[in-house]
């Protein structure tokens, strides 16, 4: 019967943690890109637009919330047994379940404000990691869409063209 309800429980809780943890990754890629549309749009650079930044690799330690649950004591187990008739007809299975239930969640508690912990870390080593490679990939996007640019602007007639965008990557350089 323990077994059983810590297998089950346990199981629903990993899957819980699984979608969870697919809901952080889709948050953060939905993050990290709002942030580069923000800041390209700030830039505000006529005809440039950055590609959408890859999905971010984000890794969670997923353990069974259950694994260091202790057993109950045996003579507390067969306190609640008393007899059969009171077990079985009566509310004795119902009472040990919820008592039992309780235990559980509580070690469950416990072990999942650890793992909240890690993947909180986890998640701001990646935010802070993928926001990084993104601003990498926008800066070689920026610097072709400027050498496209230039080389555009090296037609005779353009040098007002040319004043503009220096004025704009100054100010880029400066919101560094």
């Amino acid at each position: 019967m323990l077994a059983d309800l810590k297998r089950s429980v346990g199981e629903d809780l990993l899957q819980e943690m699984r979608a969870a943890g697919l809901r952080l990754e889709g948050t953060l890629h939905k993050r990290i890109s709002e942030r580069v549309a923000e800041e390209a749009a700030r830039a505000d650079l006529d005809g440039f637009s950055p590609e959408q930044p890859p999905k971010p690799e984000l890794t969670l330690p997923m353990a069974d919330p259950l694994e260091a649950a202790q057993a109950p004591d045996s003579r507390r187990l067969w306190n609640a047994f008393r007899s059969p008739k009171h077990f079985f007809e009566k509310d004795g299975r119902t009472a040990l379940r919820s008592e039992l239930e309780k235990e559980l969640f509580e070690a469950a508690d416990r072990a999942l404000a650890e793992t909240k912990e890690l993947w909180s870390a986890k998640v701001e080593e990646a935010f802070g990691a993928s926001l990084l490679a993104a601003a990498d990939g926008a800066v070689a996007e920026l610097a072709a869409f400027a050498e496209g640019i230039e080389q555009a602007l090296g037609e005779p007639g353009e040098e007002r063209m040319w004043a503009e965008i220096q004025q704009k990557w100054a100010v880029l350089r400066s919101a560094k």
